[in-house]
């Protein structure tokens, strides 16, 4: 049976009020169920294996590759019986190992070819990556909504929420805060991809601009107001170990 191909017509797309809505709906359940998983409230090791086990059913069902590789896995495998699966294989057998049969390469590898399309989405909200190939075989990564909701809520996991008082949230919230991001730009990698489309889907919060790398300042720099405490400490440049040594020498 041919494959039926995404509509070329909506594969430059920017997210929708709506969509925009259900991926931050969707943050904040995930970013909820991980701080109850770390203060006691659920057991991290029932999620994890009821996530895992989803996935694979999902997979099993949805993936010509992986139905082919899991044959002969029990209903219920744990994650080391899982076959390992390199990058190479994967980008050998793409259309199969994808879960939506419209996908395919041509129009992705389209899509890819033009940096204008960073951060926006196929149909059916996918997010495209790519890596750089420095192994050998550059990579090709589709994600749904779902799967951004669970990565950017283990980005968020990384801050301690107790390290932040109501005042602090309340400036970050009013764009009062300023913060950095250090990312390789000019191509669809992971980084630029997602920041990309959160200024799209969220302009207010999400102000900024990104800078080419530089001798001085590389990858993509979010810039927002501060107070003058934080400016003063954003001008701050500490010197580098080497120099120290100099310094102490003389």
């Amino acid at each position: 049976m041919k494959k039926r191909s995404l509509p070329s017509a909506c594969v430059d797309r920017a997210p929708s009020s709506v969509e925009a809505a259900l991926e931050f709906w969707e943050r904040v359940g995930n970013v909820a169920e991980l701080w109850w998983s770390r203060h006691g409230g659920l057991d991290a090791a029932d999620i994890a294996g009821q996530r895992l086990q989803a996935l694979v059913a999902f997979a099993r069902q949805a993936s010509p590759f992986y139905k082919r590789l899991y044959a002969d896995l029990p209903p219920a495998p744990r994650l080391e019986t899982l076959p390992a699966v390199g990058k190479r294989e994967l980008m050998a057998n793409f259309e199969d190992s994808c879960t939506d049969p419209r996908i395919r390469r041509e129009e992705v590898e389209r899509f890819l070819a033009d940096r204008a399309r960073i951060g926006t989405t196929l149909p059916g909200g996918y997010h495209v990556w790519k890596s750089s190939g420095t192994c050998g075989v550059p990579g090709i990564f589709l994600q749904d909504r779902r799967a951004m909701a669970v990565y950017d809520a283990l980005v968020a996991a990384h801050f301690d929420a107790d390290a932040f008082d109501a005042s602090g949230a309340a400036k970050i919230a009013a764009g009062a805060g300023r913060a950095a991001l250090v990312i390789a730009t000019g191509d669809h990698y992971a980084g630029i991809a997602s920041w990309e489309h959160l200024r799209r889907a969220f302009p207010a919060p999400a102000r900024g601009s990104c800078s080419p790398p530089s001798a001085s300042r590389g990858g993509c720099a979010s810039r927002r107001r501060s107070s003058g405490r934080a400016a003063k400490r954003s001008r701050f440049r500490p010197s580098s170990p080497s120099s120290r040594r100099s310094a102490a020498a003389s």
